[in-house]
């Protein structure tokens, strides 16, 4: 033949085919399961990720709601608030006017009742002087004297 040594061949061969066995186990099974082990964990990671990003997502939506129902609630307590003092200012406004028509009456009255002595005690001067003035005309005249208690005694009894 050529000089092909087929044991040789198939020497080299069987050496080849163990050095892929060897090799398969020694590098690369070891190098695939890391590489695989790898995927897994950061698989697991962007998992992980994205469930407590849904999570948050749902707690974020929650919180929202939830403050949309305290701004409801804080509104609907300042709309509350503010129609109970529209309320009792209105009560305290016409428990002032009240309270001054109250006022106002007692001072007609008083300053009535003042009018009534003022002009009592005005007459009653008057009706002294007069009365003074008569008996200094008197002497003048007695006619004109009894004319005049006269009619000073008829208003007296008006």
């Amino acid at each position: 033949m050529l000089g092909i040594n087929f044991q040789q061949i198939l020497l080299h061969v069987f050496n080849f085919v163990l050095l892929l066995l060897v090799l398969n186990e020694l590098l690369y099974k070891p190098i695939v399961k890391f590489m695989d082990d790898r995927e897994a964990y950061y698989k697991s990671l962007d998992k992980e990720t994205n469930e407590n990003l849904e999570k948050s997502k749902g707690l974020l939506k929650q919180r929202e709601l939830e403050l949309k129902d305290i701004h409801i609630e804080a509104n609907r307590i300042k709309e509350k608030a503010i129609k109970e003092s529209q309320v009792q200012a209105k009560q305290e406004i016409n428990q002032a006017k009240e309270e001054g028509k109250k006022i106002i009456e007692k001072a007609r009255s008083q300053s009535k009742l003042e009018k009534d002595i003022l002009i009592r005690n005005t007459k009653k001067d008057l009706r002294e002087v007069a009365i003074e003035a008569a008996a200094k005309l008197s002497l003048l005249n007695n006619d004109v004297y009894d004319d005049f208690l006269k009619h000073v005694n008829e208003d007296d009894n008006e």
